[in-house]
């Protein structure tokens, strides 16, 4: 599908949450993720859901949720599959895959990109693992920026990656 791409902020391990929390802040990332995904589609599970600010939607970006049970919440559509969820954002402008782990495994056939902010580091006490894009057969890197990795205060490296499905789904 050539308008639906996969995000997320992922450790070496490919770990992305410790109890309903993302991993890690780091300002440059959250700034990427609000400047790819302000004015379009975003597809998120009912855990990521509860886990933004408030539990609501996020504001300018058409919010899809998908969930097996029945779901009514102001400002966002739900879906029941992922094929479901891949049908509403056809034909439409670039839509994001924004998680949580099970999301991310049940949308990456559909998925034609990732934008992965990849921090230099092994996480403790996760219960939240995204697929392994570097061990998937179709997914190939294609780009990092930058060369060296941005170093946060407190140590921490991480760089922003991009890979590709050679094989999305139509």
């Amino acid at each position: 599908m050539k308008n639906l791409s996969l995000i997320a902020c992922a450790d070496n391990g490919w770990a992305i949450g410790s109890k309903g929390r993302l991993l890690y802040n780091i300002p440059q990332d959250m700034a990427f993720f609000k400047a790819k995904t302000m004015g379009g589609t975003v597809i998120m599970g009912r855990k990521t859901l509860a886990s933004l600010p408030h539990g609501k939607p996020l504001k300018g970006r058409r919010n899809i949720v998908l969930t097996r049970g029945e779901l009514h919440i102001e400002g966002a559509e739900t879906a029941h599959t992922a094929e479901e969820a891949a049908a509403m954002v056809r034909g439409g402008g670039e839509a994001f895959v924004i998680g949580g782990a099970e999301i991310y495994a049940l949308m990456l056939p559909w998925c034609e990109r990732a934008y992965i902010t990849r921090v230099y580091k092994w996480t403790p006490d996760i219960d939240a693992v995204m697929p392994h894009l570097d061990k998937q057969p179709y997914w190939r890197m294609c780009d990092f920026t930058p060369a060296a990795p941005n170093t946060e205060p407190d140590g921490t490296q991480w760089r922003f990656l991009q890979f590709y499905n050679t094989r999305a789904l139509d």
